[in-house]
């Protein structure tokens, strides 16, 4: 699904209404790939709290239960909202972690599946969500090697995302935690590729 929160008083939102939504390659990317949804920032107030829309345009793609897997702040130009939205992956893997997850949202397995079912995908940010949510869980904390490889694929997540900062911080974490590891030499590269 995709999701624009937009107002009348939004200048860019009335640009992406008349040179966006209308390109031809994007209303064929919709009517192949997605759900669209507007839902006007003003009138839906609950709805542009529960996604902590920051700013109009606020753009968000969700898979079918309405998890959100990214967000755009800003004007998205036609031809690259058509690329996007043709590049979505096949969401039936991430749909089913899911709905697991509705059932049981403290699942040790599934939080890491979806963690590295997004990551597959491309949705770093949100993967790195998961990841967080499942280091927090009792289980993982007397697995140590799990924790350890969980960290560096949210350090590679933060790199993705051109976020030295993000990635820094957890490449270090991972040598503070694990400093007798194996895979320290990769952990030092990815510090490195952080700063």
């Amino acid at each position: 699904m995709f999701i624009d929160f937009w107002a009348d008083w939004c200048g860019v939102c009335k640009i992406m209404d008349a040179e966006v939504y209308t390109d031809p390659k994007v209303i064929k990317a919709f009517e192949a790939n997605v759900v669209g949804v507007r839902l006007h920032f003003d009138l839906q107030p609950d709805m542009a709290r529960k996604f902590n829309v920051p700013a109009l345009p606020f753009l968000v793609w969700t898979n079918s239960y309405g998890t959100p897997l990214a967000y755009h702040r800003g004007l998205l130009e036609a031809e690259d909202l058509g690329r996007v939205l043709e590049a979505m992956p096949d969401l039936a893997e991430i749909n089913r972690l899911d709905r697991n997850l509705q059932k049981d949202k403290n699942n040790l397995a599934d939080l890491l599946n979806l963690g590295h079912s997004l990551r597959e995908s491309g949705f770093y940010e949100t993967s790195s969500t998961y990841f967080e949510r499942a280091l927090k869980q009792k289980a993982a904390k007397g697995d140590a090697a799990m924790r350890e490889s969980v960290l560096f694929d949210m350090g590679q997540n933060a790199l993705q995302m051109e976020d030295g900062k993000g990635a820094a911080s957890t490449f270090e974490r991972s040598a503070k935690e694990f400093p007798k590891s194996s895979r320290m030499p990769d952990v030092l590269l990815g510090l490195g590729k952080a700063y």
